[in-house]
């Protein structure tokens, strides 16, 4: 390397760190981003620099002079061109987004976030938090609001408490004592000026105003709701509950306005369609056919009409236990996903066995019809679905006696099971997403330049 590619290198770590303080004609000038990147790649990077390295010095007319290495116009690629160029290096001419993953863990008490592009943990984002059961998403700030056994939080995207609204403590009349309501999930409206927060201690649903960040309403709703959905005009709330029935309290009434009769319910929790007209439901049927008592089926229902629409069994007759643990819908409208977990009869060398199953089927959508089982290993969990609907990430155990639990990342265009992220994990209770703008990597990109040369 000669010495003034070096000089050029150390000009560009130097002037990227005080072209805020020392501000130049060149440095103010407004040129196009994607001028900058020489070889047309879609980021401003080491490739174009090696280029503009060589024609640097050069004028109009001047063997190896290009006009495009001319950001100033200024006839001759110099100092000030060299700023423009240092300004834009390492950004991309193209909008970049990256998309995070949000766990969180019951048991360790803590939040992890892992960057969906390379699979790997960012613990400058994740944070710890005491029983972190429900999570969503501020459609309009983009804080993470995390339900705990008595409070919800708001974090924001490093990590930090943004702030926390305690929730109504549950009055035991049958101790005399006063406990947590113990928050299970939470859900905000689209102009994120209200918080619904289902407690299993009361049997409600808890409405917070985040505008003025203090509970409101508390809604009995029944035995340990679950999952919640709103319509799409966001004046009725569907929850579901482990009754005989999902409820429909109605947003301005605070008050629950009717029901919609599924049969026994196996699961507290909900999915809807992309278009907010069907509701879908786990039951579990009393029926003697089964080696386990219950058939288990998944239910389509109108969610204006509360008619049933369709419904699919996904229980085997021969299984001794079956149950759903999680469904939710893509948002693309194609399938719907189901973890079930089952106990299946067996027989090693004459001797009768136990065989555990975790289960994630695949539901293609409108028809329900099942499409694909992807077995996790002896137990599948709770999931969470990319938002382009290609991939799910699934908490599961190969082996359940180990106690040992992963997250595992399924294709679901293939149906393959693929791999682990890196996070140690003893219960999911909830994965949701965030896309987010890359950060400019401009000084960083010229602190690594500066570095590896």
């Amino acid at each position: 390397m000669n010495g003034f590619t070096r000089s050029l290198i150390a000009a560009a770590f130097f002037c990227t760190l005080l072209g805020t303080l020392i501000p130049t004609a060149a440095a103010l000038k407004t040129t196009d981003l994607a001028a900058s990147d020489f070889d047309g790649s879609g980021r401003v990077d080491f490739a174009d620099f090696l280029e503009f390295a060589g024609a640097f010095g050069k004028s109009t007319g001047e063997e190896g002079f290009g006009a495009k290495f001319d950001l100033d116009g200024s006839t001759i690629v110099d100092f000030g061109d060299f700023l423009i160029f240092a300004a834009n290096f390492g950004k991309s001419t193209t909008q970049e987004s990256a998309t995070f993953l949000y766990v969180s863990d019951l048991v360790q008490n803590r939040v992890d976030v892992v960057d969906l592009e390379t699979n790997l943990s960012i613990p400058s984002r994740s944070f710890s938090v005491s029983f972190p059961r429900g999570m969503t998403l501020g459609p309009q700030t983009g804080l993470v609001y995390v339900a705990t056994l008595d409070s919800l939080l708001a974090f924001d995207h490093q990590g930090q408490l943004s702030f926390g609204i305690e929730l109504t403590p549950f009055n035991n009349t049958s101790t005399g004592t006063r406990a947590a309501p113990s928050a299970f999930k939470v859900l905000v409206n689209s102009a994120e000026t209200l918080a619904f927060v289902t407690e299993s201690a009361p049997g409600a649903v808890e409405v917070v105003d985040l505008v003025n960040r203090i509970p409101t309403d508390l809604i009995p709703v029944g035995f340990n709701p679950g999952g919640m959905v709103l319509s799409p005009d966001e004046s009725k709330l569907y929850v579901g509950t482990n009754e005989s029935y999902i409820a429909v309290v109605g947003v301005s009434e605070r008050a629950v306005i009717d029901s919609i009769a599924t049969g026994t319910l196996s699961l507290n929790k909900l999915a809807v369609s992309t278009d907010g007209a069907t509701l879908y439901a786990a039951t579990a049927k009393p029926d003697n056919a089964h080696a386990s008592g219950a058939l288990v089926q998944i239910l389509a229902i109108n969610r204006e009409t509360h008619t049933l629409i369709d419904s699919v069994q996904i229980s085997d007759r021969s299984d001794l236990t079956g149950q759903v643990v999680e469904l939710q819908a893509d948002q693309v409208g194609a399938s719907l996903l189901v973890s079930y977990s089952r106990t299946s009869p067996g027989e090693v060398g004459g001797l009768d066995v136990f065989t555990f199953v975790g289960d994630l089927m695949v539901l293609s959508l409108p028809t329900l019809t099942l499409s694909k089982t992807i077995t996790i290993g002896e137990a599948a969990g709770g999931f969470g679905i990319s938002p382009d609907g290609s991939t799910a990430y699934v908490l599961g155990s190969e082996e359940i006696t180990s106690g040992v639990f992963r997250v595992f990342v399924v294709d679901l265009v293939t149906g393959v099971r693929q791999s682990q992220l890196p996070i140690a994990i003893q219960t999911a209770t909830e994965f949701i997403f965030k896309a987010t703008k890359k950060a400019a990597a401009n000084l960083l990109a010229q602190v690594d330049l500066a570095i590896s040369l």
